[in-house]
């Protein structure tokens, strides 16, 4: 059984997580707090080694973030519906 102690390392935990659902390719949204900027991290060191994903942010703090670790963001209101 995993044992994590503290807030923190839950939401570090959570976030490193995440990643397994992400997929080459993929449009991904991003949140906003301390847990998607965990994943978001996670996610650029993911990138930075080869995976190729564009995302959508909901807030300029994650989309900079996004962005300064080279993750290509797109504008919410250009983005299909569909998604």
């Amino acid at each position: 059984m995993l044992k994590i102690h503290g807030a923190g390392n839950w939401k570090k935990a959570a976030g490193e997580k995440a990643i397994s659902f992400i997929e080459e390719g993929m449009i991904v949204g991003l949140g906003t707090g301390s847990t998607a900027a965990y994943f978001i991290d996670a996610l650029i060191h993911k990138c930075k080694q080869g995976m190729q994903i564009k995302a959508v942010a909901s807030s300029e703090r994650s989309a900079e973030m996004a962005r300064s670790g080279g993750i290509p963001i797109l504008n919410i209101n250009d983005t299909p519906a569909s998604i």
